[in-house]
């Protein structure tokens, strides 16, 4: 017994051991590296906040945004900036796109609306990411209304505060504002990119519940987050901790410099911690409606992802999504990686016979999977397998895989190749899709994959054309509420 009790002490030691040597890892390593700047201690003070009860419709909510931005300006005129920076004035990839300021939230009306849309955008993103498919939509006659979430657009010390409930708040306003285009006949699209599908999956899910709150004719979903690491769950104690003196540091994953006009670079801790909340509420509400046995009530939902995804989990969208769909208009599009037989034989794991197998298998869901013709060619075909079937049918897209690319990125999914500042650029007019820089390793203070991860989908075209398909097969059967 003796002997027992002293294993179980020693085990108690070394494991307090690990743990202590562990926290102190992270404590140096979070508390070392690049100092604070402006832009992650600024804090503004016309942000909006769910319990804001003065703004009560869109406009409101647009009204504090020109007063933020207000802020902004004085911030930058304050702050002293580089020329490669997001903040400085002479920073030639920050000019004015199509005439709007991209950073907030954009309106595109329609003389006579053919439905409205709503583009919600990811987690320290801008509504720039949707851009390309906002005009898209606007062309077909859209009402479309990019919306910038809150704490978005302007520096990343916004992240380090607010919640996942300021930015639900904010879409039930932006939907509310929508209303007026919804004639009866006229659908709602909801468009969400990575945490914005989440939150338009928490709107979807609710307008079930509540018959205040027009219900989506269909959903596009890019990239879902609808699962991130269960370690999340702790970075509570983290942002609590980063609180104290000479501990701020500790509220960054990373402290990076700011030179991409429309995304940030550096990552709040708080933001990770809001997508994970936001998740768990997604699939707890999922999880009422199967109990309720309202699934079949569910809007139509696509969701496209690439296969290789290290943001958000794409068997998620798989297991926790698209397995519990049964309006009989879902579609899953999968954007596999290069299958090339030389680059393939570089990778550090390879799933194909998993990919294929789950090819085979039957689901209540249209299938899609965009993939090499065979290893040998770089031509790119689609492998689509209808609703309840194993049949494949295999089409050629006319289309191959770029040299020196082997996989899309979560960053690329909604990015033309022409887009003026990440896509394929030209050497007259370089874009943040064209960064080549050769050196001596860990001599930037950004990561090199950061610099390599790719910044457009070569594909785009194809994924547009599949978007407006679904768009206009869930048109006709649409019972969005006016």
């Amino acid at each position: 017994m003796k002997l027992v009790k002293s294993l179980l002490e020693k085990c108690v030691c070394l494991a307090l051991g690990v743990f202590l040597a562990a926290l102190g890892l992270y404590l140096f390593k979070a508390l070392s590296g690049p100092s604070l700047r402006p832009w992650h201690t600024w804090k503004p003070a016309s942000e909006f906040h769910f319990h804001t009860d003065s703004i009560t419709d869109l406009q409101g909510y647009l009204t504090l945004e020109n007063d933020l931005f207000n802020e902004l300006d004085a911030f930058q005129r304050k702050v002293k900036a580089s020329r490669i920076s997001r903040y400085s004035p002479n920073y030639r990839l920050a000019f004015p796109v199509d005439r709007f300021d991209w950073n907030r939230s954009v309106e595109l009306k329609s003389a006579s609306a053919s439905g409205a849309v709503l583009m919600l955008h990811g987690m320290s993103d801008s509504p720039y990411s949707l851009r390309s498919l906002s005009y898209t939509f606007r062309r077909q006659g859209y009402h479309v209304l990019v919306l910038r979430l809150p704490g978005h657009g302007t520096a990343p010390s916004s992240l380090t505060r607010g919640s996942w409930e300021d930015m639900a708040k904010a879409v039930r306003l932006a939907i509310l504002h929508l209303r007026k285009s919804l004639s009866p006949g006229r659908p709602l699209y909801l468009v969400g990119y990575s945490n914005g599908a989440a939150l338009a999956l928490e709107y979807a899910l609710n307008s079930l519940e509540n018959d205040q709150l027009p219900r989506p004719a269909g959903m596009i979903l890019i990239s879902p987050a609808l699962a991130v690491t269960p370690a999340a769950r702790f970075s509570r104690l983290i942002i609590a901790a980063s609180h104290l003196p000479g501990l701020q540091k500790l509220a960054w994953l990373s402290r990076l410099p700011e030179y991409d006009p429309y995304k940030y670079n550096s990552f709040a801790i708080n933001a990770g911690y809001q997508v994970y909340r936001l998740a768990e509420q997604v699939q707890k509400n999922l999880g009422t409606l199967r109990q309720k046995r309202k699934m079949a009530d569910f809007p139509p939902v696509l969701a496209i992802q690439s296969v290789v995804d290290t943001t958000v989990s794409s068997r998620a969208v798989v297991d926790q999504l698209m397995a519990h769909l049964h309006s009989g208009r879902d579609e899953l599009i999968l954007f596999d990686v290069n299958r090339d037989a030389d680059i393939v034989s570089l990778f550090a794991r390879n799933d194909q016979e998993e990919l294929a197998s789950f090819m085979q298998e039957p689901t209540n869901y249209g299938l899609t999977l965009v993939t090499n013709r065979n290893p040998e060619s770089p031509e790119v075909w689609e492998k689509r397998r209808p609703i309840g079937q194993g049949m494949i049918t295999a089409t050629p897209l006319q289309l191959q895989w770029p040299v020196g690319v082997y996989s899309l990125s979560h960053v690329a999914l909604p990015i033309p190749p022409d887009d003026p500042v990440y896509g394929v650029g030209t050497e007259d007019k370089p874009t943040l899709g064209r960064v080549e820089l050769r050196g001596e390793q860990r001599l930037l203070l950004v990561p090199a994959d950061q610099l390599m991860r790719l910044r457009y989908n070569p594909f785009y075209n194809y994924m547009e054309k599949r978007i407006l398909e679904f768009a206009r097969r869930t048109a006709d059967a649409s019972r969005t509420q006016p």
